[in-house]
C-alpha cells in the first residue's frame, strides 16, 4: 500500500526508515498482551506484524519480523507479556512467532498486487494473515500440548474474534492512513491504466 509512496527522498533511507518504523511498532506494542482464561493471550503481535506487511510489502514486513524474533531470541523482552528467548520460541506459542514470518510473506506479496483504493481486498489480507498465523500456531500448540482440535475448540473461537476485531483495526487504519498520505484529487480518481 504505500511500498511505493516515499517517505524519505533517497530509495534507501526510505526503506531502512520503513522497516524502522515497523519494527519499532512491532517491539513497542508486541509486548502488550490481554489475558483471557485461554492459554494463548490476545496481543497486538498479529495486528503490527499485518499492518508492515500490508503497508510496506513483503521485504520490510519480513525484515521487520526477523529483526523482532532475532531481538526476542536475543533477550530484549519484546514476545507478548514482556517475556523473551528460546523457550519463549520452543515453548507453546513458538507457532504463532513463526507464522509471523509466513504471514509478512504470503500477505505483504500479496498486498503489493492488490489496488489501494479496494478496502475489502485489504480486509481479505487481514483475515487470511491471521488465519495463516493462527493455522500454525495452533498447529504448533496442539503438538507441544497433546490436546486434541476438540479439547481446543474454546481456544479457536477466542482467536476467531481477537482477528476479526483486530483485522477491521488493521483495515481502518490502513485507510486512514492511506487517506492522510494521498492527495484528494488522486484518492477519488479512478485507475486510469
Amino acid at each position: 500500500m504505500f511500498k511505493n509512496t516515499p517517505f524519505l527522498k533517497y530509495p534507501f533511507g526510505d526503506f531502512a526508515l520503513k522497516t524502522l518504523i515497523s519494527l519499532a511498532l512491532l517491539c513497542f506494542l508486541g509486548p502488550v498482551k490481554i489475558d483471557f482464561q485461554a492459554s494463548i493471550p490476545i496481543t497486538l503481535q498479529t495486528l503490527m506484524v499485518l499492518f508492515a506487511a500490508i503497508a510496506f510489502g513483503r521485504n520490510i514486513g519480513l525484515i521487520a519480523v526477523g529483526g523482532y524474533l532475532l531481538l526476542g531470541l536475543a533477550g530484549v523482552p519484546v514476545f507478548a507479556g514482556k517475556v523473551s528467548g528460546l523457550e519463549v520460541l520452543s515453548g507453546p506459542t513458538g507457532g504463532y512467532l513463526f507464522g509471523f514470518v509466513m504471514a509478512a510473506l504470503v500477505i505483504g506479496h500479496l498486498a503489493e498486487k492488490i489496488e489501494p483504493r479496494q478496502p475489502f481486498h485489504h480486509f481479505g489480507l487481514w483475515i487470511g494473515g491471521h488465519l495463516l498465523i493462527v493455522v500454525l500456531g495452533l498447529i504448533w500448540q496442539l503438538n507441544i500440548s497433546g490436546e486434541s482440535l476438540n479439547q481446543s475448540l474454546g481456544l479457536i473461537k477466542l482467536l476467531a474474534q481477537g482477528a476479526m476485531i483486530k483485522s477491521a483495526v488493521g483495515m481502518l487504519a490502513i485507510m486512514l492512513i492511506h487517506r492522510a498520505f494521498t492527495p484528494r484529487e488522486a484518492f477519488y480518481s479512478k485507475k486510469t491504466n
